[in-house]
C-alpha cells in the first residue's frame, strides 16, 4: 500500500494512553497477500484487522506467524454477488471498447513475465488450493454474519476487480461510519461506467461521501522499446504509460456540512480514528483542521494542544510548539516558501522582528562573496518531499514508499571542488548483498546534474555516504550557481538523512617550476551587499526577464 507513513508522532499519543483499548480500529483488507500492511501495526493491540486471500495455505502460512491476536486471516474471494444488478449490466457494454483501453499485453513487464515463465517451465499457481470462485463473499455479507458493530477503514488491492469490492462495502458505509478507503486503481479504462478504472471508482467514492486525499502512479513501458524496471522484479518501469496506483478516500469530518451529507455526526473515538488516519496518509494538515473544527467534542478526551504539537513539523530537527508555527506563518507566508526556509529555522518565532533582521544579517553575510557557508549542517534547510518524513533525528524513509525523500537548499557556492558527506541511520540495516541500491543521491545545479551516486545497502550499515562534485564559475551575466541536494528512496529499507555537510576539497596541485604556476585572476570588484542579496532572493526566471529589459534599454 503506497502513500502512508509509520513516522507518526500524533497516533502513539493516543495508543500509549489507552484510548482506543475500549474502542479498537477495525481494518477490512481485501487482497492481503503477504500480510496485513506493516503501518497498521502502529495501533498495537488496539487492532482489529480481517485480511482475505483466495489461496488457504496463504491465510494458514499467514495466521500462524502472526503476532497480533486481534488479525485474523480469511480464505475468500470477495467482492459483489453473482447475481448483483451491477454484473448483469457489465456484461452487456462492448467488451471491444473494453479492451482498446486495456494496454497490458502490450507492455514490456507483461513480455518479460511471459519470457521468464517460458525460460524456466515456471507452472502457473496451484489454484486447487485456491477457494472457489462461487463462493465470493460480499464485505457487507461479511460484517453481518461476523456481527461486527463498526468498521473503520477498507482496504483493497485484488487485481482486477477492486470496484466491485467497494461496491460491496457500500451498505455499511453509514451503517458502520467506515472513515475511509485505499484502492488500488487502474489510471487507464474506457467511459464504460462498469470498467475497473479510476473514473468509475472515483465518482462512487464521491457518491459516498469521501474525499480524495491521496494518489499515486506507476508507469509501465511498452514492449517495443523496454525501460528499465524500477526495482528488482518484473513490475514497473522508470517510464511509461501511468498504468497503476493507489487512491486513499477518507471522511471529511471537519468540513461544516459533514453532518448533513452523511447524516449524523462522528464521535469522539470514531474522530481521534479520522486523525490517525490522515496523519498515517501524510495529510496532517487535514489532521490539524479537524482538531480545531472539532476542539469541543474531544477536549474531555484527550489533550488537544498536545496533539497539535505533535503533528507540527520540527525546527532544526527539535520540535516546536504548534502556536509558534502558526505564528511565524500568520507574521510572514512567504516564510514556507523554499528560499525562506532558512528564515523559520533559524530564529524563535516569539520575536519576529528580531528573526527576520537575524536571518537577513546571515543571508548577507553568506551572499557578500557569492557563497553559502559549506561547511555548516545543510539538513535542516532540505525540503521534506512527497516519500519522505520528518523525524525527531532528521528525515525519514518508509519501505513501500518510493520517491525523493528531500530536496534543496538552492543555496549558491563559489566555484570549486567540494565533498558532500551524508550521515544516515537505519534501525534494521537491510540484510544480503551489500552492494544492493535502496535508493539515489544526487546534486545538481538549476536542474543540471553535478554527480550522482546510488545508496546502496552498506552505506545503511555503516552510516555515511560521500559524494564528491565541482561547481564551475559562472559565464559572464549568469546566475550563480545554486546547489540541490536531492535524496531518493527506493522504498525497500527505512532509514533516515541525519545531517548533510559539504565542504571544501583540497586538490594536490603539481607545478613542474615557480614560473610555471598561472597568474591569478583579476579580482574582480565585488558588488554591493545588499544587490547580491536581492538578486539571490530573485527566481532565475525573473532575473533574466530583468537582464534582457535592461541590455534592450541599453
Amino acid at each position: 500500500m503506497e502513500g502512508t507513513t509509520d513516522q507518526t508522532r500524533a497516533l502513539p499519543l493516543i495508543r500509549d494512553a489507552g484510548i482506543l483499548a475500549e474502542a479498537p480500529f477495525v481494518l477490512l483488507d481485501a487482497g492481503c497477500s503477504g500480510g496485513i500492511d506493516g503501518v497498521w501495526r502502529i495501533f498495537g493491540d488496539d487492532l482489529v484487522a480481517f485480511g482475505f486471500d483466495p489461496q488457504r495455505s496463504e491465510c494458514r502460512r499467514l495466521q500462524q506467524a502472526e503476532t497480533r491476536p486481534g488479525v485474523e486471516y480469511v480464505p475468500a474471494f470477495v467482492g459483489l454477488a453473482r447475481n448483483h444488478p451491477f454484473l448483469a449490466r457489465r456484461a452487456q457494454e462492448d467488451q471491444l471498447i473494453k479492451d482498446h483501453f486495456e494496454p497490458w499485453s502490450r507492455l514490456s513487464t507483461a513480455e518479460a513475465v511471459k519470457l521468464g515463465a517460458r525460460a524456466s517451465q515456471q507452472s502457473q499457481p496451484i489454484f486447487e488450493d485456491w477457494v472457489s470462485l462461487d463462493d465470493i463473499v460480499p464485505l457487507d455479507a461479511f460484517v453481518r454474519d461476523r456481527k461486527l458493530a463498526t468498521v473503520d477503514f477498507v482496504k483493497i488491492d485484488v487485481d482486477g476487480t477492486d470496484l466491485d469490492v467497494a461496491l460491496s462495502a457500500e451498505a455499511i458505509t453509514r451503517s458502520h461510519q467506515v472513515l475511509g478507503f485505499a484502492i488500488e486503481v487502474n489510471w487507464t479504462g474506457s467511459h464504460l461506467e462498469t470498467d475497473n478504472s479510476f473514473h468509475n471508482i472515483d465518482r462512487n467514492m464521491r457518491r459516498m461521501g469521501y474525499s480524495l486525499v491521496g494518489a499515486t502512479h506507476r508507469t509501465y513501458s511498452r514492449r517495443d522499446l523496454p525501460a528499465p524496471f524500477q526495482f528488482d522484479m518484473l513490475a514497473q518501469t522508470q517510464g511509461g504509460q501511468p498504468i497503476q496506483g493507489d487512491v486513499i478516500y477518507l471522511r471529511d469530518a471537519a468540513s461544516e456540512h459533514d453532518a448533513a451529507i452523511w447524516g449524523a455526526s462522528l464521535g469522539p473515538h470514531k474522530l481521534l480514528k479520522l486523525m490517525a488516519l490522515y496523519e498515517m496518509f501524510r495529510v496532517p494538515d487535514m489532521a490539524a483542521e479537524l482538531l480545531n473544527v472539532r476542539r469541543d467534542a474531544l477536549s474531555d478526551l484527550v489533550d488537544v494542544d498536545r496533539l497539535l504539537d505533535a503533528l507540527t513539523p520540527p525546527r532544526n530537527g527539535r520540535p516546536q510548539s504548534y502556536r509558534d508555527y502558526i505564528a511565524a506563518f500568520r507574521a510572514d507566508p512567504t516564510i514556507l516558501l523554499p528560499r525562506n526556509r532558512a528564515l523559520l529555522d533559524a530564529a524563535a518565532v516569539e520575536r519576529p522582528c528580531d528573526q527576520v533582521a537575524y536571518s537577513l544579517r546571515d543571508l548577507a553575510r553568506m551572499l557578500a562573496d557569492g557563497t553559502a557557508d559549506a561547511a555548516r549542517d545543510w539538513l535542516p534547510w532540505l525540503v521534506v518531499d512527497t516519500a519522505g518524513a520528518a523525524a525527531m533525528d532528521g528525515i525519514a524513509a518508509s519501505p513501500g514508499r518510493e520517491g525523493y525523500i528531500c530536496s534543496g537548499p538552492y543555496w549558491p557556492l563559489r566555484a570549486g571542488s567540494y565533498a558532500m558527506t551524508i550521515t544516515l541511520s537505519a534501525d534494521a540495516p537491510p540484510s544480503g548483498d551489500a552492494d544492493a541500491p535502496v535508493g539515489l543521491i544526487d546534486i545538481a545545479d538549476a536542474g543540471d546534474e553535478l554527480a550522482s551516486t546510488p545508496l546502496l545497502a552498506r552505506h545503511l550499515r555503516e552510516g555515511v555516504v560521500a559524494l564528491p562534485f565541482a561547481v564551475e564559475e559562472p559565464r559572464d551575466g549568469a546566475e550563480p550557481p545554486r546547489i540541490e541536494t536531492r535524496i531518493r528512496s527506493a522504498g525497500l529499507a527505512a532509514f533516515r538523512v541525519t545531517s548533510v555537510r559539504i565542504e571544501p576539497r583540497i586538490e594536490p596541485v603539481l607545478v613542474e617550476s615557480p614560473a610555471a604556476a598561472p597568474e591569478p585572476p583579476p579580482l574582480q570588484p565585488p558588488l554591493p551587499t545588499i544587490r547580491r542579496a536581492l538578486v539571490a532572493l530573485m527566481p532565475p526566471i525573473l532575473l533574466r526577464v530583468l537582464r534582457r529589459a535592461w541590455r534592450s534599454l541599453r
